[in-house]
This record gives C-alpha cells, sequence and structure tokens, in this order.
C-alpha cells in the first residue's frame, strides 16, 4: 500500500523553496518515494539537484535515525522531482519521525539544509500489509507487528484469550461487557449509579485511601475538596464552592460560595463558612454567610451581612454592614458601622451612613459590659455605660445610662446629644441634657443638667441641680444649685443653699439654708428657715421668718407681712432669758429704715415634773416700733395683757439693744416654790414698711 506524506512549503537560505504536498511510500522493502516541487525563487526550477534526506526524532535538534540519503543530481521538471529514500530498518518504531531535506546544485558546493523539518505522517510501518490472510499470521507477533489502526473489527473467539498492558481509549466502542466482575471484583464492591446493598459502615466507604484530597467536579469544575488533616488522625477540610476557597487548617468547612478574585477562606482549625464571598473564619469560628465577613478570633462567629468583623474571641455580629467587634465575648447583632470594642461589650443595631454625604453614624459600645440598644451615632465609652437607643448620645460615666433622646436639630442640623459622665448617672430621654453628677438623674426634656451627687432634674428645660442631692421637678430655666436644694418647677427659680426650696412660680430666689417658697413670684427668702408662702415680692431676710406680701414699693419686702417665733428658756441658775429667733443669739432685728407694728402672743409652761407641774401664763404685748440710723425705738409705749396666769413669780418685758428686739422673760420658781425650768415661746406677728 502506499503511505502518504504531507509537507508544507519549506524555504531555501539561497532563495529556494522545496514543495512536498504529496509523498509517497511503496511497499518495496524499507524504502519510499518522496514527489516534491522545488522553486527557484518564484518560478518552478528545472534542472539537476542533489538533494540529501535524513529522518530525526525531534523538530529541532534530537537524534538522527537512520542513515541520511543523497540523490545525486536528480531530475527537476518545471519544479517536480521525484526521490527514493531508504534510511535503514527499524527507523519507525511507532514514534513521532521528521524530515530534513537540504538542497545543492549539481555542480557541487555545500548543502543548504531547509527548515523546518517536516513531519512523517503516516508513519510507514506496513510496508508489506497490502492484503494479508489469516493462514499467514503463524506464531507470536512482535509488538512491532501489531503496531497502526484497525478500522475493521477485530474478533477473538477462544476464550482463553488474554491481554496484558495498557488500553487507552473512551470506552464507547465497548459493548456487551459484564459489569458484574471488575478487576476480580464482585458487584458489591464498588459504587453503582443504582445504590449498593450491604454496605458495611467503617468498612466500606468511598474516597481515598492515600493522603491525597478528594475532589469531586460539576462540568468539569470543582464543586467540593475533601482534604486530609495534617497530621493524619486529625479532621480533614471540607470545602465546598468555588476553586478559590481555602482552608490552611485541618477540621474546617466551607459549605459553598465563593469566587476567584474574593475567596472564602478558613485560616485556622475547625471554622465554619457556611457560604457567600470573601469571607475568612479563624479557629472553631464561624461565618454563615455574607460578603467579606472576618471572624478571626477564636470561638468567633458572624452570621451573615457585609463587612462584619469579629476579632474578639467568642465575639459575634449577627449581620448588618461594616460592624466591628474586637472585645472578647462582645456582640453586635446588626446594623451598620457600628463597633463593640470593649469586653462583653454590646451594640444591638441602628448606626448606619448618609447615602448622600457618606457620613458614618455607627454606635459604639468602647467600655467593658457597655451596651448600645441602637440609634444613631450613640457611645457607650465606660464600664457598664448604655445607651438604649436615640441619637448622638455619649454616655462615659461609669454604669451610666441614657434611655434614648438626643438627635439632630432638623433645622439647624446641629447636635442634640445627651451626656451621662457621672457614674451610676441616669438619662431617660430628651435633649441636650447632661447628668454629670455620681448617681445623677435627667428624667427628659432639654438643656437640663444635674451636676451634683445624687442631683435630679425631672425634666423641662434649661434647668440645673447642680448641688448634692439637689432636684429640680421641671419647669425652665430653675436652678438648684446647693446640697439637698429644691426646685419644683416654675421658671426661672432658684435654690441657692443647703436645704433650700421653691415650690414654683417665677423669678423665685430662696438664699437662706433651707429657706422654702412656696411660689408666688420675684419673693426673695434670704434667712435660713424663713418663709415664703406665696404672693409676690417678699422677703423674709431673718432666721425663721414667714413673709407675705403682694407686692412692693421700690424693693422686695418694703411692703410685706411677717411671723416671727421667738423662744427662750429659764432654769434653777439662770432665771431671766432674751427670747431669740434661735432660741440663743439671734434676735429680731428691725431692718433699717422699717417700721413694725407688732402683735405678740407669748405662753409660758414650768417643767411638769416640779410640783405642782402645771404652772402657766399668757401675755399679749402690742406696739409699733421703728428703726433711725440702725437704733429701734418704741413708738409709743407697748401694752400688755395677761391673758392668764397661774400664781407664780414670772415677770416679762419688751426690751431694745440697738436694732434688735426682744422679750426679756424671767421667773424660776413654782407656785410651790419649788425652782424650776420654764420653756418661753411668743409669736410676733408685724406689718412692716420701709424705705
Amino acid at each position: 500500500m502506499k503511505t502518504k506524506i504531507t509537507l508544507p512549503l519549506l524555504s531555501l537560505a539561497l532563495g529556494l523553496t522545496l514543495s512536498l504536498p504529496t509523498g509517497t511510500a511503496l511497499a518495496q522493502g524499507t524504502a519510499f518515494t518522496y514527489q516534491g516541487m522545488l522553486n527557484d525563487g518564484t518560478n518552478p526550477a528545472n534542472g539537476s539537484y542533489d538533494l540529501r534526506l535524513t529522518v530525526y526524532n525531534a523538530l529541532t535538534g534530537g537524534a538522527q535515525k537512520g542513515n541520511a540519503v543523497t540523490n545525486t543530481a536528480a531530475a527537476v521538471n518545471n519544479g517536480r522531482f521525484t526521490v527514493t529514500l531508504d534510511p535503514g530498518a527499524g527507523v519507525f518504531d511507532g514514534s513521532a519521525r521528521w524530515l530534513e531535506i537540504a538542497v545543492r546544485t549539481n555542480s557541487g558546493g555545500a548543502f543548504t539544509t531547509l527548515t523546518p523539518r517536516q513531519t512523517i505522517t503516516p508513519t510507514p510501518y506496513a510496508i508489506h500489509a497490502g492484503q494479508v490472510n489469516a493462514a499467514d499470521v503463524v506464531g507470536t507477533l512482535p509488538p512491532s507487528a501489531l503496531l497502526g489502526g484497525y478500522p475493521g473489527s477485530v474478533q477473538f473467539t477462544d476464550p482463553g484469550n488474554q491481554f496484558h498492558g495498557s488500553f487507552q481509549g473512551d470506552g464507547s466502542g465497548l459493548t456487551g461487557v459484564d459489569a458484574m466482575t471488575f478487576n476480580g471484583l464482585p458487584a458489591d464492591r464498588f459504587w453503582q449509579t443504582g445504590g449498593n446493598v450491604g454496605i458495611v459502615a467503617g468498612m466500606d466507604y468511598l474516597g481515598t485511601a492515600d493522603p491525597n484530597p478528594l475532589e469531586l467536579r460539576v462540568n468539569n469544575e470543582r464543586a467540593l475538596l475533601v482534604e486530609p488533616s495534617v497530621p493524619p488522625g486529625g479532621t480533614p477540610n471540607w470545602i465546598g464552592g468555588h476553586s478559590a476557597n481555602s482552608a490552611s487548617g485541618s477540621g474546617n468547612v466551607i459549605g459553598g460560595g465563593g469566587e476567584n478574585v474574593f475567596p472564602n477562606q478558613a485560616t485556622g482549625d475547625y471554622g465554619v463558612i457556611g457560604g457567600g464571598i470573601g469571607n475568612t473564619v479563624g479557629t472553631n469560628s464561624v461565618v454563615g454567610g455574607g460578603v467579606g465577613n472576618f471572624a478571626s478570633g477564636q470561638q468567633a462567629a458572624i452570621g451573615g451581612g457585609e463587612a462584619g468583623i469579629a476579632q474578639g474571641n467568642h465575639s459575634t455580629v449577627g449581620g448588618g454592614k461594616f460592624n466591628d467587634v474586637t472585645g472578647e465575648f462582645g456582640t453586635i447583632a446588626g446594623g451598620s458601622y457600628n463597633q463593640a470594642h470593649g469586653y462583653a461589650a454590646v451594640v444591638g443595631g441602628g448606626g448606619g451612613a448618609d447615602p448622600t454625604s457618606g457620613d458614618i453614624y455607627g454606635n459604639q459600645a468602647r467600655g467593658n459590659w457597655s451596651v448600645v440598644g441602637g440609634g444613631r451615632l450613640n457611645l457607650a465609652t465606660n464600664t457598664f455605660a448604655t445607651a438604649s437607643g436615640g441619637g448622638y448620645n455619649h454616655v462615659s460615666g461609669y454604669a451610666a445610662t441614657i434611655a434614648g433622646g438626643g438627635g439632630l436639630d432638623p433645622n439647624l442640623g446641629t447636635l442634640l446629644t445627651n451626656r451621662a459622665s457621672g457614674s451610676w448617672s441616669v438619662i431617660s430621654g430628651g435633649r441636650e441634657n447632661s447628668a454629670d453628677g455620681e448617681s445623677a438623674t435627667v428624667g427628659g426634656g432639654e438643656r437640663n443638667t444635674a451636676l451634683g451627687k445624687w442631683a435630679t432634674a425631672s425634666g423641662g428645660t434649661g434647668n440645673q441641680s447642680l448641688g448634692g442631692s439637689a432636684t429640680v421637678g421641671g419647669g425652665f430655666y430653675n436652678a438648684a444649685d446647693s446640697s439637698a436644694s429644691t426646685v419644683s418647677g416654675g421658671a426661672e427659680n432658684a435654690a441657692l443653699r443647703q436645704y433650700a426650696t421653691v415650690g414654683g412660680g417665677v423669678g423665685n430666689y430662696a438664699h437662706g439654708e433651707a429657706a422654702t417658697i412656696g411660689g408666688g413670684a420675684n419673693n426673695l427668702s434670704d434667712g435660713p428657715y424663713a418663709t415664703v408662702p406665696g404672693g409676690r415680692e417678699a422677703k423674709p431676710s431673718q432666721y425663721g421668718q414667714l413673709a407675705h406680701a403682694a407686692g412692693m414699693f421700690i424693693n422686695p419686702g418694703d411692703a410685706q407681712h411677717s411671723i416671727f417665733i421667738l423662744r427662750g428658756l429659764t432654769d434653777p441658775a439662770t432665771p431671766t432669758t432674751q427670747m431669740a429667733l434661735d432660741g440663743g443669739g439671734t434676735m429680731l432685728a428691725i431692718q433699717p429704715n422699717q417700721t413694725l407694728a407688732f402683735d405678740i402672743l407669748l405662753v409660758a409652761r414650768a417643767n411638769p415634773n416640779v410640783p405642782p407641774g402645771t404652772d402657766s401664763l399668757g401675755f399679749h404685748i402690742t406696739g409699733v416700733v421703728k428703726d433711725m440710723n440702725g437704733t429701734a425705738t418704741f413708738v409709743g409705749s407697748p401694752t400688755y395683757t395677761t391673758l392668764g396666769t397661774d400664781p407664780v413669780a414670772w415677770s416679762v418685758q419688751l426690751l431694745l439693744a440697738g436694732n434688735k428686739l426682744t422679750i426679756d422673760a424671767s421667773g424660776n420658781t413654782s407656785s410651790s416654790g419649788f425652782l424650776t425650768t420654764v420653756r418661753w415661746v411668743a409669736r410676733v406677728d408685724a406689718a412692716d414698711v420701709s424705705w
């Protein structure tokens, strides 16, 4: 038979081209004939040329196979030539071969080698295999005798036929194969698509028996990779999803997801990623899914969302976007741009970003065990601090709390931040409130301040509880400046000394210690323990004074009604006392340029333990007193009226000393003649006017 070899256009360095469109091999020994075309430049060559042909086992370099054959004075007619090549036996053994051709004119000189070498296809093996009868095949055939293709069918009917060696192909031509046995195995020893029976758990398995990974593909793309543990004996990695997904430790599970640019990665041991893309998980940590989440802490968990970070050990991000937990045992349930940096700190949600400006509004729980329930830009920066919600609230006090409120002024765009900086302080709501004192409380309202320890501003606006245990109940611009002072409400009232109280009204000031103003307007309670029940522009300036007014001429207190209480004590050692406002040395003073018309009720009672134990008396004293340049004088003479008396040697007399008015009371003997102790009390009821 003939073997055809096709050679493409060849180039000569001398400008000649050898074209071998068809090569023919004759079945005569080991020689075969080539026909080709030789061009001189662009024109077919004519004349005689020497051609040298050599067989190689490589396109370039390689080893020569067989003998080089030189055809001298080969005739070339109109470009066509025919040459015979016999490289010798054993050249064509089934391996690829290339033919190198060199040419020169028959006048001598050096050969010019044409490049590249030409592939010889098909290989001219079957030199004598044109027609062979079965009877001609006798004995054992060497491997070289069976090389080549067999387009027809080959039948081997002897059951004793056996084949040894390597068989290649896709098996599509195999029919009638008995699958009940495979390499000597019965059918129940390999996995079948229809299912297996008799499987023994722990002994039968699908997988590998060496330390190489097991890969499952779909559409020739990896869908699952099972990697053995390192060192052996541990838990393998289960890596589903994209082929770029990876696990560097052992015992990790990646359920799926991932992509080429954003793979899912398990960087520790026993981590779990459910799916999503671009997620990373550390040792014993979990990412349920989402995009770009990073659970690097040990035993950390991220449920999903985008760009969540759980860096702290045992930390948790439920979901949301750009949430960051760095504290151990910290938690962010959701929202966006939130941060939980403290130990066991919690952010429930909220946060976010402005879609237009890009401003970030995330909440932050920085303190250990701190909590931010939600809202926007709330901060809990101290241990046990809590900001339940609202906006722009800042809890910096230890165990302090802001329930809500704050926010942003919708008209001006200014921040309305509530601030709880005192330890254990509380702000229930409102805006721009401050609880700076320890255990201070602001109930709500706006611009209220509780600065003192245990201070309270219940509500209203612009109120200040500055003293310890001070209280402002409500209203606006009220101040309880001193310890335990109180302003219940109203407007622009102030309790400026400790224990002072203003019930309400407007413009009332309780300056004295434990002074009281019930209400009214523009009253001044300057004296200690002084009282204004209400009215307008009263001014009790003395100890225990009660004053009431309905207005003033020029100054508060220049037209008012006052009540004073005087008291004193006589005993066996001190038979005389000058009754005073405090029972000691604080006398009733006539104020500069003041005139009082007074009505005094006086009562006395002896010690009941001294016989007869019932001695008493009562007086009624009236009169007028005035001040002149710091000296008090009576206008006329006071009148004394005995209201009732036991037969005792007791006496009462009004005295003036400078601008002081007092009652001189004497008596320390009972009606039975025993020395005794006597208590004296007087109520001074006065109408007073001053300039």
